[in-house]
């Protein structure tokens, strides 16, 4: 008799290994964390489809920059957000827009990902910094993979600097996720990334490493920024779907090599199937 097969209705997944648990599991409490009332859809009980409008609204780059401009005053098509604006509760403020930015990216990696859950705003009690021993401040995103892997996403949708990458850098390390992933705005380029961190070391190593350039060959949509486990998300192309697939696999080759005992080298890169540093 072939085994039988539980589906997610049977196996809560998101409940069974929620990103509480696993952080309980490492010696975490979690204190709070952000609801789907606290995005911009702020009615209680959406129905499954008005969740799917909220998370195709997010998932189009340029509808999503619409959104932000009607939030902002500025001007937009109206029509590409109508049926985003003809769900139940809406409420146009720019600080639901940024926690629904941030639960949009946590919904990303369950959905298209199969991570087993995402949570977003997210508190923790007795979190220390690391390096400094100071409060690690609250989680944009975590998200427990399908390894059960821990990943931290911070999302910015205004400019970066230097501060701010080690900042959320370690934030990641402090619960000690496999990798930080930062969201960048259209102003930072690599140029710029490079300029800030040239003379900074990644924190817990003393060495200073180089922001490298990566991306999936022929396709120049994955393009990603890497700096040691701390990989910057461009905003590029109508999703941000092909560069978390670039990053995924990333984390997964730096884990394998680390088992080998061996480093990544340039030419690994190549090997398998990734573009370093482009020129164009």
């Amino acid at each position: 008799m072939a085994p039988t097969r539980l589906n997610e209705r049977q196996l809560p997944l998101r409940d069974v290994f929620s990103v509480a648990r696993v952080l309980a599991a490492r010696g975490f409490e979690v204190t709070r964390t952000q609801a789907l009332t606290d995005t911009l859809m702020s009615a209680e009980n959406p129905t499954e489809q008005e969740i799917d409008v909220l998370f195709n609204t997010f998932d189009d780059q340029k509808v999503r920059f619409e959104l932000s401009n009607c939030i902002n005053g500025k001007a937009h098509s109206v029509g590409r957000i109508s049926q985003f604006l003809s769900l139940p509760g809406i409420i146009l403020e720019q600080s639901r827009f940024t926690k629904t930015l941030e639960w949009y990216f946590g919904e990303l990696l369950v959905r298209r990902f199969h991570a087993f859950s995402a949570a977003f705003g997210v508190e923790l009690a007795q979190n220390p910094n690391p390096r400094n021993g100071q409060e690690s401040g609250d989680y944009d995103v975590l998200a427990v993979m399908g390894d059960s892997n821990l990943v931290y996403m911070e999302c910015k949708s205004g400019g970066t600097d230097h501060e701010q990458i080690i900042k959320a850098t370690d934030r990641g390390n402090s619960v000690f996720a496999v990798a930080t992933i930062i969201t960048l705005s259209h102003k930072t380029t690599i140029d710029l990334l490079r300029a800030q961190l040239a003379y900074k070391s990644y924190p817990g190593i003393s060495s200073k490493l180089d922001v490298a350039t990566l991306r999936l060959k022929g396709s120049k949509d994955s393009t990603v920024y890497a700096w040691h486990n701390t990989f910057f998300l461009p905003r590029s192309g109508a999703t941000a779907e092909a560069g978390l697939r670039t990053i995924l696999r990333l984390i997964a080759l730096n884990r394998v090599e680390l088992l080998k005992g061996f480093g990544v080298d340039d030419n690994d890169y190549d090997r398998l199937g990734f573009d370093l540093n482009p020129s164009s």
